[in-house]
């Protein structure tokens, strides 16, 4: 908890521990432990943005989530699947978009967007 934050309530609690089950739905999530319809309706959205320890839990908990779900190896593997797919399939347009997320994730594209880059001199007199 950082300076100047408050406890989160027990629903409040309950609530950031409710959300990855209802994929990421506040309104789900909220009707789940117990607040109103009305009030989740209405005031349950802003209160996650504008309330600092509830958004900070939340993505704390997204963070811990994504990190037992998501790593580069899983993304590699489901990435070389579904191009595999779109050439058995003659699906050129994914097979150019998948190539192209490969090309980004390598960096192959960077040494082409410094040379497009604009370049903005300066001239001291």
């Amino acid at each position: 908890m950082m300076d100047g934050e408050r406890r989160l309530s027990m629903k409040e609690a309950a609530f950031v521990e409710a959300l990855p089950a209802y994929n990421w739905d506040v309104i789900a999530a909220g009707l789940a432990v117990g607040w109103s319809e009305m009030y989740v309706r209405k005031q349950l959205h802003s209160r996650c943005k504008n309330n600092v320890g509830l958004r900070r839990r939340i993505e704390a908990k997204r963070r811990e989530i994504s990190g037992k779900t998501w790593s580069v190896e899983k993304w590699r593997a489901e990435v070389a699947d579904a191009l595999r797919r779109c050439r058995e399939t003659g699906d050129r347009t994914n097979e150019l978009a998948l190539l192209k997320m490969i090309g980004m994730h390598i960096g192959a594209f960077e040494k082409d967007n410094q040379q497009r880059a604009p370049r903005i001199g300066m001239v001291i007199i």
